[in-house]
């Protein structure tokens, strides 16, 4: 770097500074809507791969929307969940979960179309004990006319209805033993909606979305419903992949001012103790903040998500740019104590450490782009972006 140059730079460094202050600002305020996106996937698959697995399957299968489960867990309570108690209640928890924007239906034993006789008298059974001439008259009479009984005996058979047994309003104590009539009479719902020893029981909320953001919203509405509507002696647990990539975003996000902060606190710490002077903690304190500031704009500007790989950019960041930081001033301090005033002692500085730190800078920068060729896209967005911060916290040192 020319001394020209050098001068330059620091006689408009009250110039350079403040917009270098701006920019941050800017940064920091863009950094409000930076997305969090726990996406497994990414990490281990190529994306030519998800996309045409994916494809395949939704042309095979059709496409499943996302569920999330809540899980209704009564074994510490008093009684089972089928009591008249424990069904109202369910289904009053059911309506509300179908009020949620996003929600497409709700299953459970009071919403869900099961299979129910529609006649309840006038079978074959009831005519066995009748009369036990009846069965071969009947036969004789099915045989008889084909056209009119294709299926045979099975033609008589009483006809099926699928409807849920409770309605939009409050389960009443007769539906509900219709709700009991209908566990013992249909083998499919104990093991599905509901246990063997009828104390544990699921609601399952269909979403009509699959994007991510809508659905972390309609969990976080599915949780505050389900916290207003406890109910005694039954612990209710929301779980299903929507809620689990919820719960995870949460925890990253939290994560991730643990991460800053604690790397803030450690290098605080070693200023302190190695430098044992207000510029030499604010200097390069204030250098890594810019930059992490610029960094986390241009992530948001861009759309980056942060994820499992990304969250690790700020800690990253704090090291690498503190080290050059600590350089630059330190090689400040030697140039006063030569007998240089502090301005001269600046450019010299500079004009010093600039090819030093560079090559490091750029080394560490070249690391990181390598996981560019990757086959894996949030490796690719990872190297390219931990490349481009490394070299942005140079040029703001």
């Amino acid at each position: 770097m020319s001394e020209g140059f050098a001068r330059a730079l620091l006689h408009h460094r009250r110039l350079v500074v403040a917009a270098l202050v701006v920019a941050a600002l800017a940064g920091a305020w863009s950094a409000r809507e930076l997305r969090v996106g726990f996406d497994p996937e990414q990490l281990v698959a190529v994306e030519s791969e998800v996309a045409t697995d994916q494809a395949r399957l939704d042309r095979v299968f059709g496409m499943s929307p996302p569920a999330v489960v809540v899980v209704l867990d009564a074994r510490g309570g008093p009684g089972p969940l089928t009591s008249d108690q424990g069904l109202v209640a369910m289904h009053r928890l059911a309506l509300q979960l179908r009020e949620i924007d996003g929600v497409a239906r709700v299953e459970g034993l009071t919403t869900s179309r099961l299979p129910r006789a529609a006649l309840e008298e006038g079978t074959l059974d009831s005519l066995e004990d009748a009369d036990e001439r009846v069965e071969p008259l009947v036969r004789a009479i099915v045989d008889a006319e084909p056209d009119r009984f294709p299926a045979g005996l099975l033609s008589l058979g009483a006809p099926l209805a699928l409807r849920p047994i409770g309605g939009d309003g409050p389960l009443s104590v007769e539906e509900a033993g219709e709700v009991r009539a209908l566990i013992r009479s249909v083998p499919l719902v104990r093991g599905r909606l509901i246990s063997d020893d009828e104390r544990v029981a699921v609601i399952v909320a269909l979403l009509s979305t699959s994007d991510a953001g809508t659905a972390e919203q309609i969990v976080r509405e599915v949780r505050a419903r389900v916290a207003a509507s406890a109910l005694d002696g039954v612990a209710v647990a929301v779980t299903g992949l929507p809620a689990m990539r919820e719960e995870m975003n949460r925890a990253l996000r939290e994560d991730q001012v643990q991460l800053v902060g604690l790397a803030v606190l450690g290098t605080l710490i070693v200023l302190v103790v190695g430098m044992r002077s207000r510029a030499g903690v604010a200097l390069p304190l204030g250098a890594v903040g810019i930059a992490l500031a610029l960094t986390m704009g241009l992530m948001a500007a861009t759309g980056t998500t942060l994820n499992l790989l990304t969250n690790m950019l700020p800690p990253l960041l704090l090291t690498i740019g503190l080290a050059e930081a600590m350089h630059m001033v330190l090689r400040h301090g030697e140039e006063v104590r030569a007998g240089r005033d502090t301005v001269e002692a600046a450019i010299e500085a500079v004009k010093t450490m600039w090819l030093p730190c560079f090559v490091t800078t750029f080394t560490t920068a070249v690391g990181f782009a390598a996981l560019m060729v990757a086959e894996s896209s949030a490796l690719r967005v990872f190297g390219g972006l931990a490349a481009a911060a490394s070299m942005l916290g140079y040029v703001v040192t």
